[in-house]
């Protein structure tokens, strides 16, 4: 009685240590901190879509191929009814830290990530994307409930390098970009513009610069399959900068204000001087007059003879005569043909009229 009482517990022992860990839960937290909702993993068994070989690498190169039976994470959110706006997944580490996963990561097709039972432990696994990928390190176990987060995902992080950025003309630069923030194992596109006309692509380019100038290098970058993006740039300087107070971008080298940083100028080109209303006038330095210095010299010289009045009148503000240059001579007095002057010909006609109006007084003459 006893055997066979010993040989049942063995047999239930053993049955329940093949049996998958069907009372284990997950518990999915909504995105923004909303609803937690929980599912028994036993529950989940015909709801299972993966049946497929997956291959664990480590970082050292060795590889483990396994044959992977479960549900996979994206299937899970919908059977649970998880919020569909969200942006990635964080899955929970027992001992702290996530692996995160992008949406595109969760909706692809072919390989994509898994839960499993493997004995008493739930196990999160990602697929390896490619030959370098290592996603030993990603695969998450817990003995007790797995927990999930739904979280937003905003822009990508990215960086531009240069092994040089100051160089000569034709000297070969090598630029290296990396990018942050996308998930786990996921590959981003990124994209150069170098400002002179010459774009690159990949993770690592190489370009050499023709003309000297200041050139501001564009990386792009985004995860494959989303439209999440970013960009940095990086100064690379091409030959001595061009001395002037402004400065000047792509190889120009036209200082004035306003002109493009590189390429042709707007406008006809011309094809001689300035006009001459456009000419700037000539600075001229005026010598300060000293109160002891003769007749400024660019005055014109007149010659010539001043001439006197013979009244002792003196000169008004009004008259007209004006000291150009040579000596003072006196005017002689105007005469008549006869060589009496003008002056005593008018004493005489006023003698005679004082005369002549005495005798009319005194009767001598009568006018009839």
């Amino acid at each position: 009685m006893r055997l066979l009482i010993a040989t049942f517990v063995a047999l239930v022992v053993t049955a329940c240590a093949a049996m998958p860990a069907a009372a284990a839960d997950v518990n999915v937290v909504g995105p923004r901190g909303g609803e937690t909702k929980s599912v028994s993993f036993g529950s989940l068994t015909s709801q299972f879509d993966v049946d497929a070989d997956y291959v664990i690498r480590g970082a050292s190169g060795a590889k483990i191929e396994k044959r992977v039976k479960g549900i996979s994470v994206a299937r899970l959110l919908s059977v649970i009814g998880a919020d569909d706006v969200y942006g990635g997944i964080d899955v929970v580490r027992p001992g702290g830290g996530v692996v995160r996963l992008s949406k595109v990561q969760l909706l692809a097709t072919g390989a994509t990530p898994v839960i499993y039972a493997e004995g008493d432990q739930l196990v999160f696994l990602r697929p390896s994307y490619n030959a370098d990928d290592a996603n030993a390190n990603d695969v998450v176990s817990v003995g007790g409930a797995m927990m999930l987060k739904q979280v937003d995902l905003g822009t990508l992080s990215v960086s531009a390098k240069a092994s040089k950025t100051k160089v000569k003309a034709g000297e070969l630069v090598t630029f290296t970009g990396t990018a942050s923030g996308g998930g786990a194992g996921e590959s981003y596109e990124f994209t150069w513009v170098f400002k002179d006309g010459k774009k690159g692509a990949g993770e690592s380019v190489s370009h050499r610069f023709k003309k000297r100038g200041t050139y501001e290098v564009l990386l792009a970058a985004k995860t494959v399959g989303s439209d999440r993006t970013d960009a940095d740039v990086v100064v690379i300087q091409v030959g001595d900068p061009v001395k002037s107070k402004k400065k000047r971008a792509g190889g120009g080298t036209n200082d004035a204000a306003g002109a493009p940083t590189s390429g042709a100028a707007e406008g006809d080109a011309g094809g001689g001087n300035l006009a001459a209303t456009d000419q700037p006038e000539p600075k001229t330095k005026r010598k300060k007059k000293s109160s002891n210095e003769g007749p400024d010299s660019s005055l014109e010289r007149v010659s010539g003879q001043v001439l006197l009045s013979s009244t002792t009148e003196p000169l008004t503000e009004s008259s007209t005569l004006a000291a150009r240059s040579g000596s003072e001579q006196p005017v002689e007095p105007k005469s008549s043909g006869l060589g009496i002057s003008t002056g005593v010909w008018a004493a005489i006609a006023t003698l005679l009229i004082l005369a002549f109006g005495a005798a009319l007084e005194n009767g001598r003459f009568r006018i009839r």
